[in-house]
């Protein structure tokens, strides 16, 4: 197993009052087995001064990597005014397979989280039937046996729902005890979908070799890039009342 960045320990960056779950410590024996390697560039852009990021009232680490078949494997932790731990993981194939975006967000205050997780897919699930059988409906189980976290969440935002698959889980949660036990349920949850994921969908994916095929793919790929980057309100947030610089690259480059 390759050994774990320094920069993912959520205790290091620390939230007050609440101690968050160790959401980037969890994943990280599973995204080893992936064999990644670290990245200092994103679309021409150098990025190392994304691994260690303390800026204004946020702190944090976002870490790029990639592998023979992934373009793009994101592992970020950020801590915002010691009372906001945002932890999350996004995983792009690249251009060669079509196999679905991973992606899993665990925003975490004192009194509520916010959890989204999904494998969003590049293919059109109507007309490629075949695409949801192979990818999507063998979590199905892992699915039910979690629905009761699936609360809503950002189904309700018109524009993100068009990214998801028919197994997201979404929705906002309260702590019901001190000890944060059905926040906890998020991690688990978390853990089996990615492990279905490295070990079912990124193992088994075989490259697309049609032409037309392989370019529909790059271009829904791209596309939803540039559309979360358009509708995303926190990239404006950042731009109309921060005005850092590093803020805004480390949300730029942390889609997809």
């Amino acid at each position: 197993m390759t050994e774990r960045p320094w920069q993912l320990n959520t205790k290091m960056w620390g939230c007050e009052d609440f101690e968050p779950q160790p959401v980037v410590e969890t994943v990280w024996p599973i995204l080893s087995k992936l064999n990644p390697k670290l990245m200092t560039t994103s679309e021409g852009e150098d990025i190392t001064d994304l691994q260690e990021m303390r800026v204004y009232i946020m702190e944090g680490s976002n870490l790029f990597f990639s592998t023979d078949k992934i373009e793009k494997l994101i592992i970020t932790i950020q801590v915002v005014a010691k009372r906001l731990n945002c932890a999350w993981v996004e995983i792009t194939p690249n251009n060669d397979y079509d196999f679905p975006i991973f992606e899993v967000d665990i925003f975490e205050y004192l009194d509520r989280v916010f959890f989204l997780l999904d494998m969003h897919p590049l293919r059109d699930l109507v007309v490629d039937e075949w695409y949801r059988e192979k990818y999507l409906d063998p979590v199905e189980p892992i699915w039910k046996k979690y629905l009761d976290l699936d609360t809503g969440g950002h189904k309700s935002v018109g524009w993100l729902s068009s990214f998801l698959s028919p197994y997201s889980l979404t929705g906002y949660h309260k702590p019901v005890d001190d000890k944060r036990s059905n926040i906890a349920r998020l991690l688990e949850c978390t853990v089996k979908y990615l492990e279905y994921y490295v070990d079912n969908v990124v193992a088994r994916a075989e490259p697309v070799s049609d032409p037309e095929e392989k370019a529909f793919i790059i271009k829904k790929k791209l596309e939803m890039r540039e559309f979360y980057r358009a509708h995303d309100p926190t990239i404006a947030r950042m731009s109309e009342e921060l005005g850092f610089d590093l803020l805004k690259k480390s949300w730029w480059h942390n889609f997809f």
